[in-house]
């Protein structure tokens, strides 16, 4: 169990069902009714695992998955467990550092190489005769609005810090290459 409950997840707040305990403690009963106390907590861990299990949709849903396209009919164990897969996967994603990608920061790895090749472009068909000024194309192509007059400085101060960027991109791809 849990030392201290996690209040977001996914980026977002836990709410409703999710921040709900499963079992408010737990309680003996006359022991002539159930017979032995093992008897009695086999037959409350059975019941705490299916409220669990009831609300292991809602998880979903916090999670972004689409609850919907898994047969969660009670008969259906594939469905179930193509469900619990998914939300491991989700969750190990979010919470175990082991299982997450390097942070991608304003420019992610893929867009830097796809401005590396525009800026190549722009150059090799004239349209741009420094990688600033084709920085700059491909920064009013991103946001039209810095192609205005009124904002000149602020599509170069954009425009160099994706020219840096591209630059110490270019040189981590060359000593990966080398290795």
């Amino acid at each position: 169990m849990a030392k201290r409950p996690v209040e977001f997840l996914n980026g977002k707040e836990l709410a409703g069902e999710l921040t709900q305990p499963i079992d408010h403690g737990l309680y003996m009963p006359f022991l002539g009714a159930v017979g032995s106390p093992e008897k009695y907590l086999a037959e409350r861990k059975k019941e705490l695992r299916q409220r669990r299990t009831a609300k292991m949709p809602a998880l979903a849903r916090h999670l972004g998955i689409d609850v919907e396209r898994f047969n969660l009919s009670p008969e259906n164990g594939l469905g179930w467990m193509m469900l619990y897969a998914v939300i491991a996967e989700r969750l190990t994603e979010e919470l175990i550092p082991g299982f997450q990608e390097k942070s991608r920061g304003t420019l992610p790895r893929e867009v830097l190489g796809q401005a590396r090749i525009a800026i190549a472009l722009l150059r090799l068909n004239g349209r741009a005769q420094s990688q600033l000024e084709a920085c700059e194309e491909i920064i009013k192509l991103w946001n039209p609005e810095l192609a205005k007059p009124g904002c000149k400085s602020e599509l170069r101060r954009k425009a160099d810090s994706l020219r840096v960027r591209v630059a110490e991109d270019r040189v981590r791809t060359r000593k990966s290459a080398a290795r």
